[in-house]
């Protein structure tokens, strides 16, 4: 056998502190004032995402309905284009009315037409098509070809939503000026559906809406400015769409704020679940975990064979009483964290720590493997040399390992902050081996010895036996050599 290689962790000149290793601090998202757009810090930019995925889903919420809106709007100006003709032959106006339906039939048709086949197109979903849609990534693909990619399109639907009812708005005006008939009813139609069917974000269609009053004032003011009669209609019509389009306002930023109210409820609540799963894959092992979900109420579980390694820090106690809290939580985490990655690079399952001790197990929960043994070797090793490379003011931390392999029992126990923890003998003799310990050699049991795949180690025979438990067995050291990635080879 060449040797058992087992892949390393980098290491960084540079530890991140404690509180900046912490993966749930996080900015609050808050609400602007007036555009409700989604601010953390005060910043925008910080909270693009957010905002982009959230005029999404608003978009998407929308719609069908804005579909319907849209047919609607088709299908009374081409029933208006149909029907305005039987006033032509006697009416004096006749050529208002032909202009008009020259607008509509010109500029607002086609318009809305374009509008309609891009929300099928663009934002619909056709036979064969595979439509992916996340909060952070939607794309439509056929087959293997991307059809849209979100990332490129991420801004388009809201605002093309904007462009085409602003232009379909601006058509609107066009044929008021030229019938030069200052009606009401027909924008508060329109500004209803801005508001509350299209899917808009609220500070778009607020500017866009009373932008649409003032021209409609200011363009009507100066084509009636010489008929009295009309001027007073356009003053009536001018206060009613003014009032009115205030009360839509005032309505469409009531809802619109509650959505994002909730939205911003629902990540929260996301988070919150994020967090708590997070912390029940560290408590406890993803199997395990399953089967509490399912409403397993008692989880036991028992192998035959495993291996369980036990580390504590050599005057640990005495340096650690010399420091203040802070600090010291500082150490240990960025230890324990180093050694956290190492468990994931081994493929060994951390049990739980205690102070400055630290219990792992091979070959159980986690899947069992034949070189459980030679993996909690590996890891001892890397341990060790880990804490060499600690300077903690003066103190730099050495090691004892223990190691032993053979039956244990398993189980989650206790109400409050349950744990998945291993008992039996085997625990207890790995315990009482670190105890036993030389500083910075593994002392390993004859069972580990005998479980281990590979014969690169050299192995040091202790003289006296540990009896423990009413039994005597024969215990070994290895001191390995003081490189990083490679076994040392038997002698």
């Amino acid at each position: 056998m060449a040797g058992l290689e087992l892949p390393s962790v980098a290491k960084s000149k540079k530890t991140a502190g404690y509180v900046s290793d912490m993966r749930f601090q996080s900015k609050r998202i808050e609400m602007s004032k007036f555009t409700l757009f989604f601010t953390m810090g005060g910043k925008l930019e910080d909270a693009s995402k957010y905002e982009t995925a959230f005029r999404m889903q608003t978009y998407l919420k929308y719609k069908k309905i804005t579909r319907i809106c849209i047919l609607g709007l088709i299908f009374i100006a081409v029933a208006l284009v149909l029907i305005d003709p039987l006033y032509l032959s006697y009416r004096w106006y006749s050529k208002k009315y032909m202009y008009r339906n020259i607008v509509r039939f010109v500029f607002m048709v086609p318009v809305a037409i374009c509008w309609y086949v891009y929300t099928r197109n663009m934002c619909g979903r056709s036979k064969g098509d595979e439509r992916t849609s996340t909060k952070k990534n939607l794309y439509w693909q056929r087959s293997d070809k991307t059809i849209v990619d979100y990332e490129a399109w991420k801004h388009a639907p809201e605002r093309i939503a904007t462009l085409a009812s602003y232009l379909i708005g601006i058509s609107i005006l066009l044929q008021t000026i030229v019938s030069q008939e200052p009606d009401q009813e027909v924008y508060m139609l329109y500004f209803f559906m801005v508001y509350l069917f299209f899917g808009i974000p609220f500070a778009f269609a607020c500017l866009m809406t009373w932008s649409l009053v003032i021209l409609f004032i200011v363009c009507m003011w100066a084509v009636l400015v010489n008929d009295a009669y009309a001027i007073q209609t356009l003053q009536f019509s001018s206060v009613y769409l003014c009032m009115s389009n205030a009360l839509l306002t005032i309505a469409a930023y009531s809802v619109e704020k509650n959505d994002r109210k909730e939205y911003i409820l629902t990540l929260d609540l996301e988070k919150e679940e994020s967090i708590v799963n997070d912390l029940l894959q560290n408590l406890l092992p993803s199997k395990v975990m399953n089967r509490l979900k399912q409403g397993q109420n008692t989880i036991w579980d028992q192998s035959k064979e495993c291996s369980i390694l036990f580390s504590d820090l050599v005057s640990f106690t005495k340096w650690a009483s010399q420091l203040p809290a802070e600090t010291l939580i500082q150490r240990l985490h960025e230890m324990y964290s180093r050694f956290d990655k190492l468990c994931d690079v081994h493929n060994v399952y951390k049990v739980e720590t205690i102070g400055d001790a630290y219990f792992v197990s091979s070959g159980f929960p986690i899947d069992y493997t034949p070189d459980h043994a030679d993996r909690l070797m590996m890891l001892g090793k890397h341990m060790m040399f880990d804490c060499l490379t600690l300077d903690w003011d003066g103190y730099t931390p050495r090691m004892r390992i223990g190691i032993h392999s053979g039956p244990v029992m398993a189980g989650v126990v206790g109400r409050q902050m349950p744990r998945y923890h291993l008992f039996g003998k085997t625990v207890m003799i790995a315990n009482e081996l670190e105890t036993t310990g030389v500083p910075q050699q593994l002392h390993l049991s004859e069972a580990t010895k005998n479980k281990l795949t590979s014969t690169y180690y050299h192995l040091v025979k202790r003289p006296e036996p540990l009896v423990f438990l009413g039994e005597t067995m024969q215990t070994y050291l290895w001191e390995p050599q003081n490189t990083y990635g490679h076994i040392i080879k038997q002698t």
